[in-house]
This record gives C-alpha cells, sequence and structure tokens, in this order.
C-alpha cells in the first residue's frame, strides 16, 4: 500500500513508454504532413473535431466505471482484513479471559490456540498471494500443528478446525460453559466468512473484455486526437496528443493496479504489515516478553 502523497510515475511510464512514443510520432507525422506545403495532404489528414471528442467522452465514463469497479474491489479487500484485525483481537480477548489462567493446562491450550490464530493470518496472506507458507507457519506453530497440516489443501481452514476441536475441548472440560464457547465459535464465525470473502475476491477475475477493451479504445482514440486537432492547431496537436494520452493511461494504470489487491503492488493490501500488527498484539495479550517490530514502509510502501 502507498503510504507517501504521490504515485509512482515511473509505472505508468514503464507500463506505457512504447505507446507514448508510437502515438507521439504519430502525431509528430500528421503534424508535418499537414503543415508541408510541397504534400498536399490536408484533407485525408483531417478530422472533424467532433469525431475525438465524441469518443474521448465515451471513453471517459467507460474508465470512471472500471476504475469505480477496481476500487470497489480493492476496498472490499481492506474492509476484510480490518475486520480480520478486530476479530483476531477479539477471539484472543475472549479466549484468554473466559478461561482461568491460573490452571498451567488450561493456559498451555490457550496460549496454543491464540498463537494458532497469529498463523491462520499468515496462512492466509499467503494462500492470497500464492506464496509458500511452511516458513511462517513454522516459526509460530509446533510439530503437532505443522504435522497436522500436511494433509490439507486450504491450511487457513484446517487451522481453524484444528482451532475448533481445542475450543470443544475446553468445553468438555468445563473451562469454558455454554454461552462462552457459543461467543467465541461466533468469533470464529466470522473470520471463516472473511477467509470466505478474500478467497472470492482473490478467485474471481476481473473481467478481461473491460480492461482489453478500454486499452486498444485508448489507442484509437489517441491516433484521432492529432487529426482532429492538426488542422486547428498544427504542431500543437503533438503535445495535446501526448497530454491527452498521459491523462488516460494514467487513470487506467491506476485501475489496473487495483484488480488484485492481494498481490505485491504497490496499491495492493498491505497483509504483511497486517499481520504483523495482529502478531505483536497477540503476543502481547499472552504476556509474551519477545516480540516482533513493526513492518515499517520501504520507498513509501508498505506491504
Amino acid at each position: 500500500m502507498l503510504v507517501r502523497n504521490y504515485f509512482p510515475l515511473r509505472e505508468i511510464i514503464e507500463r506505457n513508454w512504447k505507446i507514448f512514443i508510437l502515438t507521439t510520432l504519430f502525431a509528430a507525422l500528421v503534424a508535418y504532413l499537414h503543415t508541408n506545403a510541397s504534400i498536399d495532404m490536408k484533407q485525408v489528414l483531417e478530422l472533424p473535431a467532433y469525431v475525438p471528442a465524441v469518443l474521448g467522452t465515451s471513453l471517459a465514463f467507460f474508465l470512471g466505471f472500471i476504475t469505480n469497479s477496481a476500487y470497489d474491489r480493492w476496498w472490499e479487500a481492506r474492509k476484510k482484513w480490518g475486520a480480520i484485525v478486530n476479530d483476531s483481537r477479539n477471539f484472543a480477548r475472549e479466549i484468554i479471559n473466559f478461561t482461568n489462567q491460573s490452571d498451567p493446562e488450561t493456559t498451555r491450550i490457550v496460549n496454543k490456540m491464540v498463537y494458532r490464530q497469529i498463523a491462520w493470518n499468515y496462512a492466509l496472506k499467503h494462500q492470497l498471494r500464492r506464496q509458500d507458507t511452511s516458513a511462517s507457519l513454522q516459526r509460530i506453530l509446533g510439530k503437532e500443528d505443522m504435522m497436522a497440516l500436511k494433509k490439507y489443501a486450504n491450511q487457513a481452514n484446517a487451522l481453524m478446525h484444528i482451532q475448533g476441536q481445542d475450543l470443544q475441548r475446553l468445553k468438555n472440560d468445563l473451562k469454558l460453559d455454554v454461552f462462552q464457547s457459543l461467543q467465541i465459535d461466533s468469533t470464529m464465525n466470522r473470520l471463516m466468512d472473511h477467509l470466505g470473502a478474500c478467497e472470492r475476491i482473490k478467485n474471481t477475475i476481473f473481467p478481461t473484455q473491460y480492461s482489453f477493451f478500454v486499452h486498444e479504445f485508448i489507442i484509437i482514440f489517441l491516433a484521432l486526437v492529432p487529426l482532429g486537432s492538426v488542422a486547428s492547431m498544427g504542431w500543437y496537436a503533438v503535445p495535446l496528443t501526448l497530454a491527452l494520452g498521459f491523462v488516460y493511461l494514467m487513470i487506467e494504470t491506476i485501475e489496473v493496479s487495483m484488480h488484485d489487491p492481494f498481490d505485491m503492488e504497490p496499491s495492493d493490501t498491505p497483509m504483511s504489515a497486517i499481520c504483523r500488527t495482529i502478531e505483536i498484539d497477540l503476543m502481547q495479550m499472552t504476556g509474551a516478553k519477545k516480540v516482533p517490530k513493526p513492518v515499517t514502509p520501504v520507498d513509501g510502501i508498505l506491504h
């Protein structure tokens, strides 16, 4: 996630430099042929000004629609991870406060469940980024849990299943009453809802036809701009084409950067920082003496 007050122009240029060069050269060619007295091509190179104007207006509405759609995905992903932070804290608070911490065995189970919740967040993060989960989970979980996870494809779901087993054990041993176990189970259900919502966002591809056609329409529009403006502006049609291309392609780049909010792009959800925040909070709730430091931005980007 960007934490600085400007969008990296380098990303726009790196993605679209070929289009900038080709459209600028095309606009310069149109201006040269139109203003060269020895070449009579004015009628061929001129278009009514309303043609690019109408296409540009339609394209602006289309860009606005798909940008709003991409932003909705990005904002929903950020809200889900905000809810994960809250419910992770709620889960740890409930399991700690509802149980008798004077009993060593109960304390051991409770601490294991709290650390398992920390691991659940890291497992979800790595699954959404299509990364290997073993390094993060081995740092947090014991050998018993790591062995149990080997037979599951969805490790975040498996961790919550194991949590449910330990919750039932505490209930059977009368460490929790019915209402307390129901409250904790409700929090776990919400965490599973967040898991499903994040998987839905990740696995639902942003409509390809939106990205494809809007990109092609921008190229067509930039090709029409010098043809519709060279008669009245001459060589000034070249910087006009470059300026309009930068604006439209910048909006498209911002929209593309929000398509998948769970990648490692500058605009994506800072899941690493969020997981570390949850880890610090939950470890401090268990009384841990050594806690990791928060994740800090690198070059103005928080991952």
